[in-house]
């Protein structure tokens, strides 16, 4: 259960009551919690779920058997639930009376309104008329006046549908067969039913109905690809904040297990899945495309063994092969970088496009839920301006994927609300692009453009509208931001088996250790190496996320498993040195090392790795070995003449000690390491003057005072075994002052 402002402690005491089948004295809770409720409605079946259940207890008491005794107990549960929840939202609409969903809530009990029956026959008829009355000889005049008269009763109907239903009680049969009725009809436009789809998730993300899930259930099934996708994205929304209920309903989980071996199924939610979790990176993008920076990876050098070492711990994080099967999944063509997230689904328009969403037509819910509609009424001026065009603005942004539907929007009443001037002058320039086209090319783009979008690009720009209502809307503060939780549906209770096939769950845990999302990816390689124990790749991954997460002797014994069933795996063997290395387990990394040795001899950065174990194991001659072979064969060598410096200055050889980090400081930009260690080495040699100077140059390089001592303080052990005084070393930071 997603942990969100969904119920107060109230409510969650009652939910836990019934979690753990203590169910008489929940419903006394949840009839105290009614009792000063204007509605009577709930508190008379708050009352009759009382009476039920005591009638059961009495029953049972006398040890008498009732064949349907777990049915009627099981739905006792449901209806505790389901009340809980109707309490909820009572108590809501007292202390919050000026939401907009109580507003319209009580709009709808305090007067008349078109009963759903009325509302499909106005939608069908307005779906007739708009088709029959182009082709009237009445007049231009007199035919555009009656299509905006039929644009707005549609408009009001629809309005009224989304309200009504977004705001609606749990069904009845009554109204679950007017929903079924509208879904069925083959007038209504499929724009209209998309509308409703999304009214009904709405209205089930703020109250759970059974039925409301299982007619998007139904709705799933629609020969319709704008219909099916979106019902399933609403289930998925849904699964998020209700998992623990929804498989509750004998109905829901039976449906639900014909679906989860049905492999359009599978596809299709494990498509809206990678698409959820791809919106996590929607604010990162919204912050690079404002600010405009290309972000680059820069080394600092650190500290190691007093030393300064680069850190090489990042180097070959990810195993190549892992790499080349990501490439060969297609996985990495969609992650590869900023210039590729949009081929990848990501939402790469969220900035540009929500300083768009001030128009009037935003204020409405029901409109950022709407398709891309060129019958749109306030779309006519610009429908006017090249109507007949086979390469019309309105037909460009009805063919593209690249917009969702709510920047489809947007992009329009932005140019309506432009100068006239400007709008002709845009209008006409797509003309004379389109003009300059080729014949061949012409007729790739009339292709495109007729193409319908598939299900895996509908599906997508519907997360967007959804990204867009949740993060943008002027009331977006009186809804649950469902981004928030992370989208998790192979953590839900039913549809996670759906999404539980190996190949999908790969294809998850690879997205997410690609993305830094560590602990999730972690979990997912447990999965996956629990189904397939001899599978060295995922111990591989389990390892890497332990030692991204710093569990060093964790990531040491999956590391270790992986070697078992791949042995001589140069990658695992240097991760595994790499974490013995931070356990301080010296001697271990140096066998490792010196394995991995006899696969790569000529690896220069391994011969540093080496050279930085024996360091820390105090074999300073054997590392200098090392060392001097890497600056000797290495174009860059200013790390291997640190290291040479700083080994050079522990064994006494203060001359050699000197040139290195004499040469270090001739270069451009000397590190703050180099500075501090080259006055390590002229102090000991009495050469206080140029001692000063370096550690003062080193002083610039810090933070501050306090961060120059502390670095200082840590080589005392070196300064006192090159026989520097206690006294001399105490002294020296306060000659510099």
């Amino acid at each position: 259960m997603l942990d969100t402002n969904l119920y107060g402690p109230e409510e969650e005491r009652i939910l836990l009551l019934i979690d753990e089948h203590r169910l008489k004295e929940a419903i006394v809770q949840i009839q105290a919690m009614t009792s000063s409720t204007r509605n009577w409605k709930l508190r008379s079946e708050v009352e009759e779920l009382q009476t039920s259940y005591n009638l059961m207890l009495d029953y049972a008491r006398k040890g008498m058997k009732d064949p349907n005794f777990k049915e009627m107990y099981d739905k006792m549960i449901r209806k505790s639930y389901e009340l809980t929840d109707w309490a909820c939202i009572e108590k809501a609409a007292v202390a919050h009376p000026d939401r907009l969903y109580f507003r319209t809530k009580r709009h709808y009990e305090a007067q008349p309104s078109l009963s759903y029956g009325e509302i499909q026959l106005i939608l069908e008829s307005c779906a007739e008329e708009m088709a029959e009355t182009p082709l009237r000889d009445t007049g231009d005049t007199k035919r555009e006046k009656e299509i905006e008269l039929i644009q707005q009763r549609h408009e009001d109907a629809l309005s009224e549908l989304f309200d009504k239903v977004w705001v609606s009680s749990p069904w009845n049969e009554e109204t679950e067969a007017s929903m079924y009725s509208m879904l069925r009809s083959t007038l209504i436009p499929v724009n209209d039913l998309c509308v409703l789809i999304s009214a009904v998730t709405m209205a089930a993300l703020k109250l759970f109905d059974i039925r409301k899930y299982m007619f998007l259930v139904k709705a799933y099934r629609h020969k319709d690809m704008m219909i099916n996708q979106r019902a399933l994205v609403g289930m998925g929304f849904i699964s998020i904040l209700y998992d623990w209920r929804i498989t509750r309903y004998p109905q829901a989980k039976l449906a639900l297990d014909e679906l989860k071996d049905n492999e359009p199924f599978i596809q299709n939610l494990f498509t809206i899945q990678m698409q959820l979790l791809l919106t996590r990176e929607t604010a990162k993008i919204d912050k690079k495309m404002k600010e405009d920076i290309i972000p680059g990876m820069m080394k600092n050098v650190g500290r190691s063994g007093h030393i300064g070492f680069e850190e090489n711990d990042d180097d070959e994080n990810f195993n190549p092969d892992w790499e080349k099967r990501m490439h060969e999944s297609g996985l990495t063509d969609e992650l590869r970088a900023m210039s590729e997230l949009q081929l990848a689904g990501a939402d790469v328009y969220m900035g540009s496009f929500a300083q768009f969403k001030h128009y009037p037509f935003f204020k409405k819910m029901s409109h950022w839920f709407y398709p891309f509609d060129r019958h749109y009424k306030e779309l006519a001026p610009l429908i006017a301006m090249n109507e007949n065009e086979e390469f019309s603005l309105i037909n460009m942004l009805l063919g593209s994927d690249m917009f969702c539907n709510s920047d489809k929007y947007s992009f329009c009443l932005s140019l309506l609300t432009a100068p006239n001037a400007v709008r002709k002058m845009m209008i006409a320039q797509l003309r004379e692009n389109a003009e300059a086209l080729s014949e061949e090319e012409q007729a790739q783009l009339k292709t495109q453009l007729n193409v319908k979008l598939n299900a895996k690009q509908i599906s997508r720009q519907y997360i967007h509208d959804l990204y867009r209502f949740f993060k943008l809307w002027e009331r977006r503060s009186e809804n649950i931001d469902i981004f928030q939780s992370g989208c998790q549906l192979w953590c839900t209770n039913d549809l996670q088996n759906a999404l539980r096939g190996t190949k999908e769950m790969k294809e998850i845990g690879d997205y997410l250790l690609q993305n830094e999302y560590i602990e999730e990816a972690s979990e997912i390689f447990k999965f996956l190496a629990d189904k397939e124990k001899n599978n060295s790749e995922y111990y591989q991954k389990i390892g890497y996320t332990q030692e991204r997460q710093k569990q060093y002797a964790s990531a040491i014994d999956w590391y270790k498993k992986s070697e078992l069933l791949q042995s001589g795996d140069v990658w695992t063997l240097r991760h595994i040195a790499r974490c013995l290395m931070k356990e301080r387990r010296y001697h271990e990394a140096y066998e490792y090392y010196k394995q991995i040795e006899t696969f790569k001899p000529d690896d220069l950065k391994l011969t540093m790795e080496v050279g930085r174990c024996l360091t820390m194991m105090q074999h300073y001659e054997e590392a200098l070995t090392c060392f001097f072979k890497v600056e000797y064969l290495s174009q860059k060598s200013d790390e291997a003449r640190r290291a040479i410096g700083w080994c050079s200055f522990v064994v006494g050889k203060y001359d050699q000690a000197q040139k290195y980090y004499e040469m270090l400081l001739s270069e451009p930009d000397p590190a703050m390491q180099d500075w501090i260690n080259a006055g390590h080495v002229y102090q000991v040699q009495k050469q206080t003057e140029k001692a000063i100077a370096c550690y003062k140059n080193a002083v610039n390089l810090c933070d501050n005072w306090e961060d120059f001592l502390t670095h200082y303080r840590d080589d005392r052990p070196y300064l006192r075994a090159q026989g520097l005084s206690a006294e001399k070393i105490d002294i020296l930071p306060d000659e510099l002052l």
